[in-house]
């Protein structure tokens, strides 16, 4: 076919290039932006939203799971919320373990928040812990529907995307709006068996390191395609290498 049959996993990686913190946790518990926040162009940052209920558990370990992958200073902006959330509370012990435990980076001064319609409009990606959080978010903001899935779904499309439709670009956020509408493609074609990731709230800790391993699985595909550098033959000639099968 003339691809290139290398992983996301086999990709050398790209170092980020912006040093700013990139995290949306210095968002209001409402979802607003702090007075005195500078505004960031559009073009230059890609807002990830996850979503759970209590956004006490599986959303918030996708968020330090996604901060991790990302790495310091992603224009990739992280953050969760629960479409049941009481405000304020804190992630649970037993998520935040099983977050450290796999190498993810849970915020120190997390607190829950519930989903508002302001916050899915904002989102540039929407990934819900399971097919009833993805379709909430969207009966808030219809128009989300073109790029919300659950995080196994997103996972699981994203791996039939070949890298190379994505990698040729530089930029992380114009990879990444490349990957959306590439797995976007994907609906319909693929079929997930198991686009929920049970809700280990309340259970044991195995329970909670089996959630945590399953985001963590569906994430990290998709984001090495993210961080993988540019491939030399294109990052010289600035030519994307034929993607065609």
């Amino acid at each position: 076919m003339g691809r290139d049959a290398r992983s996301p996993d086999d990709l050398p990686r790209l170092t980020h290039y912006n040093d700013q913190d990139g995290d949306m946790a210095a968002t209001r518990p409402d979802g607003g932006v702090p007075s005195g926040t500078p505004a960031r162009p559009f073009e230059t940052t890609f807002r990830i939203l996850f979503v759970c209920t209590g956004n006490v558990c599986r959303s918030p370990m996708a968020e330090g799971l996604a901060r991790a992958m990302l790495g310091p200073g992603s224009p990739l902006v992280v953050a969760s919320a629960g479409i049941r959330s009481e405000p304020g509370r804190p992630m649970t012990e037993r998520a935040r373990r099983a977050v450290v435990k796999l190498g993810g980076e849970p915020h120190a001064a997390f607190a829950s928040r519930r989903l508002t319609p302001d916050l899915v409009a904002g989102a540039d990606l929407v990934l819900g812990a399971g097919v009833r959080h993805r379709a909430e978010s969207v009966a808030m903001h219809p128009a989300a529907a073109a790029h919300a899935f659950t995080i196994a779904e997103f996972g699981a499309l994203a791996a039939a995307v070949h890298p190379w439709r994505v990698v040729h670009l530089a930029d992380p956020v114009e990879r990444m709006r490349a990957l959306v509408a590439e797995v976007r493609a994907q609906r319909g074609l693929i079929l997930v068996d198991q686009p929920d990731i049970p809700d280990p709230n309340g259970r044991s800790r195995r329970r909670h390191r089996e959630a945590g391993r399953r985001i963590a699985e569906a994430l990290n595909g998709p984001f090495r395609l993210l961080t993988a550098a540019v491939p030399e033959s294109q990052a010289s000639t600035g030519v994307l290498a034929s993607a065609a099968s």
